[in-house]
C-alpha cells in the first residue's frame, strides 16, 4: 500500500498527467482544477478520498500531513519541497 503514497507524490507534481481526471483500478476520478499564473493545480481531497487516505494537519508546522501504514508524506504550504517518511525531497 506505500505505493499510494508515491503515485500522490506523482499526481502531486506532475498536473499534466491528471487533465482534470485519473484513473484508479479501473474507475475514473473526477478532480476539479485551477489553472494559475501558467500553473495547473488541483485539488488534493478528491484524490486521497478515492485512496482512502485522509489529510490532518501537519502537528510540527504548517501545512498538513497523509498517513498510509507506517509511511508518513507532509506537504507544506506553498513550498516545492515535502517530506516522505522524514526525508525532505524536492
Amino acid at each position: 500500500m506505500h505505493w499510494m503514497l508515491k503515485a500522490l507524490v506523482y499526481l502531486i507534481f506532475s498536473a499534466q498527467a491528471i487533465a482534470g481526471t485519473f484513473t484508479l483500478e479501473g474507475r475514473r476520478v473526477a478532480v476539479p482544477t485551477l489553472e494559475r499564473g501558467g500553473m495547473l493545480y488541483f485539488q488534493l481531497d478528491p484524490v486521497l478520498s478515492a485512496l482512502g487516505l485522509l489529510r490532518e494537519p501537519y502537528r510540527a508546522g504548517k501545512g498538513f500531513q497523509v498517513t498510509c501504514q507506517d509511511r508518513l508524506l507532509v506537504l507544506g504550504e506553498d513550498s516545492a519541497f515535502i517530506i516522505l517518511d522524514g526525508e525532505i525531497q524536492q
